[in-house]
């Protein structure tokens, strides 16, 4: 398994519809439903599972007041758990495009928005192969970031810039 569908299985919710998030949880089907449609290699993972993260740690932090609250507002914190996961953004789909990482998602809020942006531009000088520092390379139009190694390998040259 690629690390990329690592991160599916690490992140579920975010691969998951909203509607569907809460029938998900309940079933214990998280990775079962997260279809998707991933078409990058492996390099960008490290990326991708940063963008995860920032979105996870929000709803954990949720979910640890929950798991320490007064009973009396368990309900409140409950409710607060809920909102979050609704609220996590859905990724419909992760691609190269370009020789760039595009991540697209539901997400309307600014903050997000941001963190595509970071991602996005990460991409441009980190190898899609393997994580390395790359440049964009092209072979046969096909545009690609790569190290110069996987450049080499593949018979891709540097794009002039």
């Amino acid at each position: 398994m690629s690390s990329i569908q690592n991160i599916v299985e690490e992140y579920p919710l975010l691969f998951i519809a909203p509607e569907f998030r809460q029938e998900a949880i309940e079933s214990k089907n998280e990775e079962e439903v997260a279809k998707m449609f991933i078409e990058c290699e492996d390099g960008w993972a490290n990326i991708i599972r940063c963008f995860c993260s920032v979105h996870y740690s929000r709803l954990n932090h949720a979910i640890y007041q929950l798991e320490r609250c007064h009973p009396a507002s368990y309900q409140d914190a409950k409710q607060n758990v809920d909102d979050v996961i609704f609220e996590l953004p859905y990724i419909t789909q992760i691609k190269e495009k370009f020789g760039r990482l595009c991540l697209y998602t539901n997400a309307t809020d600014d903050a997000t928005y941001d963190l595509i942006i970071f991602a996005e531009n990460m991409s441009e000088c980190t190898c899609e192969v393997c994580g390395s520092p790359g440049i964009l390379t092209s072979r046969n139009g096909w545009l690609q970031t790569l190290c110069p190694t996987h450049a080499t390998e593949r018979g891709a040259k540097p794009c002039k810039q």
